[in-house]
């Protein structure tokens, strides 16, 4: 086996060496952070290239390919300085503040909000849902109420124990309430069916958007992620001496009293290499870390308490269209339809997605197993129809070619109980730390901030273990203040509540019948 030199500066009296395992967002948060702190750092990435769940790339035909064109929440602090570091924060666009839901039968719901302080700016959404009547309006505040008493750091652990399907029966959603608005945000933000997806993420999801008037904004990348972010994030760290590895899986943690030594890679010929190292950071999805635990770290409940977490998958294609017409929106998500979810006009965000003449369209598909056996020809028919009925102006375009994406495991699965079963990135083993977006942090935030964050609290481990300053979290953005004053008020009425169930017999959750109005 060939032992891998990671780092030319290797040797006597140089900083210590931190091996990241993993290339990913929250990977290469933790790799930016401790090559900026004089530590030595080699990145092992298995893929191709970097990036993990936010990778890009150009097809063998030049065609502009992502696992899905990303952006950003207004609110992800930590996200945004990485970005800042790095020099891309200038390559996003002009916050979106309004979302479009598209119905089989032709309808269109827009999802906007009033400039009002936060809570009240969600009047402005009721406001523009014709299809909601006045019953189904009340039944949104009332569960409105529920979501600003709802506390993570207390609440979390019991209402991660139902889904979110059953939270909207206790909520007293109305069943149009339900399909208009918190199906499709639960669908696109968990990757998930309401059944399936816990109550406690959902309404973390929904809380998160609801802090602050600016929170439900969102800004697209200008460009293919690869150009626009990764290849800013490696010249970065090339800069700060880092050494990147692609084509270099991991398969095995080699371990000695009682700490990891080194770690155990196949190349893209398959040859194995060993890395040794001071400090590690595992970085990679949730399937890969399990297979690693099974090779490695067997045993140990800490590690072993992965195997209860799971994954979505995700099905994305872009079409290529000719022809004088546009598409008369930009984006919309669409209800009802035989495959499709949603849709964005890439063209109109990134400058360099197609040629003169040419629109791009990218379609979703969040629930995506059940298709993903399926051929791609069956998907490409199935996803121009749905295409041409949301988009009738379609039909005057030339269709010119259609890339399907199958994305197996892509995303974490925010199950029932799956919360408890979330790793901090502190592990038994006192070199070894974990960051994701499936590890727990210490705020209540998810997905691509939670990944930045984790990366940051791995750092943190690696230097504190060498009696240096931890790394600075920046916390999130302060809520409203209506919004502040309205969650003191409904988190005080609920202790009240609790106080009095106390008295008269707890009946614990989900133990009542309830009908949807």
């Amino acid at each position: 086996m060939a032992s891998t030199p990671a780092n030319p500066r290797n040797g006597p009296g140089s900083p210590p060496l931190v091996a990241v395992i993993g290339g990913g967002l929250a990977g290469m948060s933790a790799a930016l952070e401790l090559s900026a702190r004089g530590l030595r750092v080699v990145v092992l990435e298995a893929s191709e290239r970097v990036g993990g769940k936010m990778q890009g790339w150009r097809g063998p035909d030049g065609s502009s390919l992502e696992h899905g064109l990303h952006g950003c929440w207004s609110d992800y602090a930590n996200f945004r300085e990485l970005l800042d570091r790095v020099g891309a924060s200038g390559n996003l666009t002009a916050p979106v503040d309004s979302f479009r839901v598209v119905h089989r039968d032709g309808s269109l719901d827009v999802l906007s909000f009033w400039n009002l302080p936060s809570p009240f700016h969600v009047l402005g959404l009721l406001h523009n849902l014709g299809r909601l009547n006045l019953r189904s309006k009340l039944s949104v505040l009332r569960a409105g109420f529920r979501l600003l008493a709802f506390d993570p750091r207390v609440d979390y652990a019991e209402m991660d124990a139902i889904d979110f399907h059953a939270w909207t029966l206790r909520a007293g959603l109305s069943r149009r309430a339900v399909e208009v608005i918190f199906e499709p945000t639960i669908r696109s933000n968990l990757f998930l069916a309401m059944e399936h997806a816990s109550a406690a993420a959902g309404m973390n999801a929904f809380i998160r958007g609801l802090r602050r008037t600016e929170s439900w904004r969102f800004a697209w990348f200008t460009g293919n992620a690869q150009t626009h972010l990764w290849d800013l994030v490696v010249r970065h760290l090339e800069s700060h001496g880092a050494r990147i590895l692609c084509r270099a899986k991991v398969v095995e943690l080699r371990r000695q009293e009682g700490s990891v030594k080194s770690v155990v890679y196949r190349d893209g010929a398959g040859a194995p290499h060993e890395v040794a190292a001071d400090h590690f950071v595992l970085a990679v999805d949730i399937e890969s870390c399990k297979d690693l635990v099974k090779a490695s770290l067997g045993g140990d409940p800490f590690f072993t308490s992965i195997h209860g977490l799971s994954t979505t998958d995700s099905l994305v294609a872009r079409s290529w269209f000719r022809g004088a017409a546009r598409p008369r929106m930009s984006d919309a998500m669409l209800l009802g339809f035989r495959l499709v979810d949603a849709f964005v006009d890439v063209t109109r965000i990134q400058s360099d997605a197609a040629a003169a003449g040419e629109v791009l369209l990218e379609t979703h598909t969040y629930l995506g197993r059940p298709w993903l056996e399926k051929p791609d020809d069956h998907l490409r028919r199935l996803i121009l129809e749905d295409l041409l009925e949301a988009l009738p102006e379609l039909r005057s375009m030339t269709h010119l070619r259609t890339v399907v994406l199958k994305h197996a495991g892509l995303f974490t699965a925010f199950r029932p109980d799956a919360g408890a079963r979330r790793p901090t990135s502190r592990t038994p083993i006192a070199n070894l730390h974990l960051a994701g977006d499936w590890v727990r942090s210490p705020l209540p935030v998810m997905f691509m901030e939670n990944a930045v964050i984790t990366g940051k609290c791995a750092a943190s481990g690696v230097l504190e273990a060498l009696g240096r300053p931890p790394v600075p979290i920046i916390p999130e953005p302060a809520a409203d203040i209506p919004y502040r004053a309205l969650q003191g008020m409904a988190r005080a009425g609920k202790r009240v509540w609790r106080t009095v169930r106390s008295v008269l017999g707890h009946q614990p959750i989900g133990a009542l019948e309830v009908t949807r109005p």
